[in-house]
């Protein structure tokens, strides 16, 4: 073993290509580790591939997190149906229960009914007048 071999990373995007890249950098730490006590160039090598897989990494989770940042700034006009559901479902899923309650008592009092809370129970009214 003269060298850690390069490979270049299958043609991938996103996640996917942070998690091949984060994998490969595991593989080529462990040749470092293995080549250390025999072979010299191979670890020079090794050492020149993690650091450019690292940067790679750190620029692969630069993209995600700029594509996420636009993501969470584009309104419902720049979405597809699909995408703003997908948005408000995972909205839904990290609010909290007093914050679901205000939403939920929104709806209702759209719908004519009155949500309440009393002893701990909610209820539900139709609002008359």
């Amino acid at each position: 073993m003269g060298r850690i071999a390069r490979t270049a990373p299958p043609k991938m995007s996103g996640p996917a290509r942070l998690a091949w890249l984060e994998s490969r950098l595991i593989e080529v730490d462990k040749d470092i580790r293995a080549a250390r006590k025999t072979n010299f160039a191979a670890v020079m090598s090794g050492q020149r591939l993690a650091m450019d897989l690292r940067a790679q990494i750190d620029t692969e989770r630069l993209q995600l997190a700029e594509a996420e940042a636009e993501a969470s700034r584009r309104g419902p006009e720049d979405m597809s149906p699909e995408e703003w559901a997908a948005r408000v479902r995972e909205d839904a899923g990290a609010a909290s229960d007093g914050d679901l309650e205000v939403y939920a008592a929104e709806l209702f009092r759209r719908r004519g009914y009155l949500l309440a809370l009393g002893g701990g129970e909610l209820s539900l009214r139709r609002m008359t007048g």
